[in-house]
C-alpha cells in the first residue's frame, strides 16, 4: 500500500443558492450499474492507499484508512487540525468543507442502488449520470418517514468521480426544507491519487430552525451564509 499522498493546497468555497443538471436526453442507465462503477472507481483511486492528506482554509485533513472498518462502508478516519501553531483557532466554514472533500463513495453507492436513474445530462460540457432517491434509511441508517429525506448525486459519466451531494431533509412540515448542496470541480491527479481541488458547499433553509435570539447573534457573521 501507499503510505501517504500529499495533495496540493486545497480551494475552498461557501455560496448560497441551488442549480441543477442539464435536461436528460437520453434512456436512463441501471443504478446498480452507476453504483458498480462509482465503486471501482474509487478502489482503483483510493484503495492503493494507506493515508493522504489534504490541505485548505488554514487547516489540514488527514485520512488515514480504517482498518477496523468491516461493513466496507467507513473506510477513512479522518483528523482536522490547524496548519498552524498548537491551540490555532479553524475556521469552522472550512473544517467543514474539509470533512466534505472526499465523498464517502462506497456508503453512496450502497444507498444508491435503487435509486432513479438518469442520463444524458451535462456539466461544463461532460455527461453526467443522476441518481435520485428518497430512501433514507440506505444512507442514513434509518427508517425515517416518505418524503422527509431527499438524495441526489450527480457522477460524471465517463470517470464516475462524485461531481455533486445534493441532500434536502424537511424536519417539520411548518418549514421549508434544509438543503445542503455540495460540489466538487478541478480534479487533479497526485501522485496517483485523484481529487477535486475545489469543493463548494451550498445552505438553504438553516436560519429558519434557529431561535430568534439565536438568528440576532448570526447577524455578521462573515463566516456562516444561509
Amino acid at each position: 500500500m501507499r503510505r501517504l499522498a500529499l495533495l496540493p493546497l486545497l480551494v475552498l468555497l461557501a455560496a448560497c443558492g441551488d442549480g441543477s443538471d442539464a435536461p436528460a436526453s437520453e434512456a436512463p442507465a441501471d443504478a446498480g450499474v452507476v453504483a458498480d462503477a462509482m465503486l471501482e472507481r474509487y478502489r482503483s483511486n483510493q484503495e492503493p492507499f494507506s493515508a493522504f492528506v489534504v490541505r485548505g482554509g488554514g487547516a489540514v485533513a488527514r485520512y488515514t484508512r480504517n482498518e477496523a472498518d468491516t461493513t466496507g462502508l467507513n473506510p477513512w478516519i479522518l483528523q482536522v487540525e490547524p496548519v498552524a501553531a498548537a491551540g490555532a483557532k479553524l475556521d469552522p466554514e472550512s473544517v467543514q468543507l474539509l470533512y466534505n472533500h472526499v465523498p464517502n463513495v462506497p456508503r453512496l453507492a450502497n444507498a444508491l442502488r435503487g435509486a432513479e436513474v438518469t442520463a444524458g445530462a451535462e456539466r461544463n460540457g461532460r455527461p453526467v449520470y443522476v441518481l435520485f432517491t428518497d430512501d433514507p434509511s440506505a444512507l442514513l441508517g434509518d427508517t425515517g418517514q416518505p418524503g422527509d429525506h431527499h438524495l441526489r448525486v450527480s457522477v460524471d459519466a465517463e470517470t464516475y468521480d462524485v461531481l455533486e451531494i445534493y441532500q434536502s431533509v424537511a424536519a417539520d412540515s411548518t418549514m421549508d426544507p434544509v438543503t445542503t448542496r455540495i460540489v466538487y470541480e478541478d480534479f487533479e491527479e497526485t501522485d496517483g491519487l485523484t481529487l477535486p481541488r475545489t469543493v463548494r458547499q451550498i445552505t438553504t433553509g438553516v436560519n429558519q430552525h434557529l431561535s430568534e435570539e439565536a438568528k440576532v447573534a448570526l447577524q455578521g457573521n462573515d463566516h456562516l451564509q444561509t
